[in-house]
């Protein structure tokens, strides 16, 4: 069942009990939903989107790394799976993995323009599950802020690096450095009118 809070659950029908609920990172709100030879199609409104079953995805990875173990969308969607699952260890090293590939020298065109809008991709979920990272374990991860601080591009992204600082720095009992850190959150100019989305709850 969609749902407006840009999740989808799973239901029991005989119980009526939720037994699955999978969330989308980037507030997509679900339309209509169909599942279709591997696939979900989800019709909204004003979208018509695609997205790929988990097991037919899983087996799709496995089989393409089996070819090249090096294949950079194939890591990319297997450190997706890992964040996903909750495995956030495998997801950063898989997700460096892939953002770090470079084509060969005499890679076409073609190939170039695919693995660009891919390298975007994985980007963004590379901040994703490094700042989870940070979030489950800020002394254990600590080191990877730099890496992160670096890829920022957005006013947004840039938030979330300053809330999982901040929230750090306090649980370390730096709270001048915490302080500073927040008074710097706040200073970002919110884009448009939106509520700004914390925590789940």
């Amino acid at each position: 069942l969609p749902l407006s809070s840009a999740e989808v659950v799973k239901i029991d029908l005989a119980k009526g009990d939720i037994t699955a609920r999978a969330r989308s990172r980037n507030g997509v709100v679900p339309g209509n939903l169909i599942c279709y030879q591997g696939y979900v199609i989800s019709q909204g409104v004003d979208s018509l989107d695609k997205y790929f079953q988990i097991g037919p995805l899983r087996k799709r990875v496995d089989e393409a790394l089996a070819v090249n173990p090096a294949d950079p969308e194939a890591l990319a969607w297997r450190g997706e799976i890992a964040l996903d699952d909750g495995n956030l260890e495998k997801a950063v090293q898989d997700l460096r993995t892939a953002f770090g590939y470079r084509p060969p020298a005499d890679a076409r065109p073609e190939y170039l323009s695919r693995l660009e809008a891919e390298r975007l991709r994985t980007r963004g979920l590379l901040i994703d599950a490094l700042t989870a990272s940070l979030r489950a374990d800020f002394a254990a991860n600590r080191a990877s802020l730099p890496e992160l601080e670096a890829m920022i591009e957005s006013d947004e992204e840039r938030g979330a690096y300053l809330r999982v600082l901040a929230a750090g720095l306090q649980s370390e009992g730096k709270i001048r450095e915490a302080l500073d850190t927040y008074l710097t959150l706040a200073d970002l100019k919110p884009a448009g009118n939106e509520l700004e989305d914390v925590e789940d709850g």
